[in-house]
This record gives structure tokens, C-alpha cells and sequence, in this order.
């Protein structure tokens, strides 16, 4: 068996000269350990190396050559017509395309996570006005009897239905004058068959601006109705889904930016249900709503 005290042994017997020869074709023959890549030695690295570690460039025109992977820190600029993001995850915040990266995944998801809470706040909202509508003072919102002139159902899809009441009523000011207000108003299926054609409807309307109005018995059963389950279990989902994007990214760019994206994406859908969602309904059912001056001597309810 060949080992080294063997080799040493047979090596002793030959002239020094001779020895010393044989240890430095030894040398230059034996492979020597290459530095691992890095963006202090980009010069050791190869052409797939190069192109992937972060803070060298390859600068080869055509045939790739160790010599033209530069090292050029954190202002490397992708080669033109490529995009490059390399991640590293021990490196944390300090590169840009970690902190890119962070952000976005975080930003990502705070959309899937913020649907939950933007769309209770939403519903939330939506309740706490139409409790104000049916109990406060006849200073600010008053109540009358409108006509339901026609009652109509409208699909959008195979599974997709939506009752809706056509009413019309008269409105008066604080002036005195008297004013015709008529309007589509979405409805729930129970209401929606409470009701015939020609029949007196209660409705609540905002004092001086009657074409905010709501369907009283209607405004009693959404107030007690709450977001479909089916729904919020998939809300559930979404919003695990987003945590779990964010969180993720931690681990993928070592940079904790993403939870402050996160949380920051999350607080703004927020907000929107909160204080934007219920204003943005209203001002859409505004659009189908009419408001004209009622003409001298006319009879409520006349054709």
C-alpha cells in the first residue's frame, strides 16, 4: 500500500537536487483551491458565478474571460436588455435588491392581508349609518311614504343576483318647497317579496338632501346582517396567505423592511373601508337617483 511514510522513505534515497525538483513540478501540476466567489474577488469567478453574485458585472464582449468579471460594489448596473435581482439573504438591508425585494413581497402581502379588516370596518360602517338614519332626530333626516312603481330583478353571471325596487316620493325642504325624488335602491331578497307593485314603501331621507334615502324595513334587515361566512372564510385565507408573504420574505432577503411594508399596506386598506367604502356606495346610488321641483298643485303619487 502506498502512503506517505512509503513515499517519504523512497524520496530520501534519491539527491537532494532531484528532490527539490520533483516538489515543484508537484506544484504547478496539483490543482490549487479556488477562492470561493465573491464581490471582492470577482476575478476568480466563472461566467455563471459572475452573472449571479452581487457587486460583480461581466464586462465580456463575447468568450468569456475571468478578467472581465469586475468587481463594481453596490452600484453595479444590470448588462443592457437583462434584468438581474439577486438576493442574498446574509447581507440583509444593506443591498438594494434585498431591500427592493422586501418591500415589494411586503407590500404584496399587505393587498391580500388588508382585505379582511378593510371589508368588517366597511361593513361595520355601513351599519353605524343606517342605525343613524332610522333613530336620528327629524332635524336630520325625516321619513314618508314613497310608491314602489316597479320591482325587478338583474343577474350578472350564472350566480349572480341583485332585487331592486324602483320608488318614488315627495321630499320637502326647509324652504317649504316639495320636490320629486325617485331612484333605484338595491333590496334584500326578504323585502323584496314583502312588496307588491303600487304599494306604499316607508323611506328615510337625509333633510335637504333627499336623494341620500334608504328603504326603512330594508335599512332593519342589513343592519342585522352581517358579511356572508363563506366570505369570511375566504377573507381568512387571503389574509393568512399575505402574513405568510411577508413574513416569508424575511427569510428570502434577510431584510426585516418587509413587515413595516406589511403593516403599512395593511393600515391604508384599512383606512379605505373605514372611511372611504361607505362614501363611495353612496355617491355610486346617487347616480340613480333623481331630484326635481315638485310642479304647483301636484298630487303625490299622481301619473
Amino acid at each position: 500500500m502506498l502512503s506517505c511514510a512509503n513515499v517519504a522513505t523512497a524520496m530520501a534515497r534519491f539527491p537532494l537536487n532531484f528532490r527539490l525538483l520533483v516538489l515543484c513540478l508537484a506544484a504547478c501540476t496539483i490543482p490549487q483551491a479556488r477562492a470561493a466567489c465573491t464581490n471582492m474577488t470577482c476575478s476568480q469567478c466563472t461566467e455563471t458565478e459572475c452573472s449571479r453574485t452581487s457587486g460583480c458585472r461581466d464586462d465580456s464582449a463575447k468568450d468569456y474571460d475571468a478578467r472581465s468579471c469586475l468587481a463594481c460594489g453596490d452600484g453595479c448596473s444590470p448588462v443592457e436588455g437583462e434584468t438581474m435581482l439577486v438576493l442574498d439573504p446574509e447581507q440583509g438591508c444593506s443591498t438594494q435588491a434585498n431591500v427592493i425585494a422586501a418591500l415589494l413581497l411586503g407590500a404584496f402581502g399587505g393587498i391580500f392581508a388588508g382585505v379582511l379588516p378593510c371589508c368588517m370596518l366597511c361593513n361595520r360602517t355601513r351599519s353605524n349609518r343606517l342605525k343613524h338614519m332610522l333613530s336620528a332626530p327629524p332635524g336630520e333626516v325625516k321619513r314618508t311614504q314613497a310608491v314602489l312603481k316597479r320591482k325587478f330583478i338583474t343577474t350578472s353571471g350564472e350566480n349572480s343576483s341583485a332585487c331592486l325596487f324602483d320608488v318614488e316620493f315627495q321630499a320637502l325642504r326647509q324652504d317649504g318647497k316639495l320636490y320629486i325624488v325617485s331612484g333605484s335602491m338595491t333590496v334584500m331578497s326578504l323585502v323584496y317579496d314583502m312588496y307588491q307593485e303600487g304599494a306604499q314603501v316607508e323611506v328615510a331621507y337625509v333633510y335637504n338632501q333627499e336623494s341620500e334615502f334608504v328603504i326603512v324595513e330594508d335599512a332593519k334587515c342589513l343592519i342585522n346582517t352581517g358579511l356572508p361566512k363563506v366570505l369570511v372564510c375566504a377573507l381568512c385565507t387571503f389574509a393568512m396567505i399575505g402574513i405568510a408573504c411577508g413574513l416569508g420574505s424575511i427569510a428570502a432577503t434577510g431584510c426585516f423592511l418587509s413587515i413595516l411594508s406589511l403593516a403599512f399596506v395593511v393600515g391604508l386598506v384599512s383606512a379605505w373601508g373605514h372611511f372611504l367604502c361607505v362614501k363611495v356606495q353612496r355617491c355610486l346610488a346617487k347616480t340613480s337617483v333623481t331630484v326635481s321641483p315638485a310642479a304647483a298643485g301636484q298630487v303625490y303619487g299622481a301619473q
